[in-house]
């Protein structure tokens, strides 16, 4: 179960016209893109514990937020490359944790398992792998052709969550 209310925030900026309030937010909860604007049906007023009516309640109890977004996850190896239509080469990449996801050559050019790929791929250099499309068992798109590079990045783990 999610708590409700997670703490007190310091209120940054105020925009009576639209009910709106930027929140200062702790790193945990910026790093993960949570917008600072909030509108007032999202929020309510602090209420401080009252130690006297309960006893040993801890005034703040940390929430887990999960995983941190810049977390880096182990590779487990790389699959199968590709070349898009704008000659930029991708790997599908198996991580450890069991994901396949597609990576361009900047994600993956200083990992031991693109050596060990080119190593059996028989090649020296990436430039020297054989000019392929998206093997269909791993095309998630229904396009035939692989989709452009902007349409290819790992899509974003941002936290959506709401404060109150």
């Amino acid at each position: 179960m999610l708590p409700k209310y997670i703490r007190l925030y310091e209120i940054l900026e105020v925009f009576p016209d639209l009910s709106n309030y930027v929140l200062k937010l702790p790193p945990e909860l910026e790093c993960r893109g949570i917008f600072l604007k909030f509108h007032v049906s999202c929020l309510a007023p602090h209420e401080p514990n009252d130690s006297l009516i309960f006893p040993g309640q801890a005034a703040q109890i940390f929430y887990d937020f999960g995983d941190d977004p810049e977390r880096e996850y182990q590779v487990s190896k790389i699959v199968t490359h590709a070349w898009d239509v704008d000659n930029c080469l991708w790997f599908c990449v198996k991580w450890g944790i069991g994901d396949l996801t597609w990576e361009p050559l900047s994600n993956v050019d200083d990992i031991m398992a693109l050596d060990e790929y080119l190593t059996l791929q028989d090649v020296d250099k990436v430039e020297n792998l054989q000019r392929v499309r998206i093997p269909s068992e791993f095309n998630t798109t229904p396009a035939v052709d692989l989709p452009r590079s902007a349409q290819l990045q790992k899509p974003s783990t941002k936290l959506h969550m709401q404060i109150m």
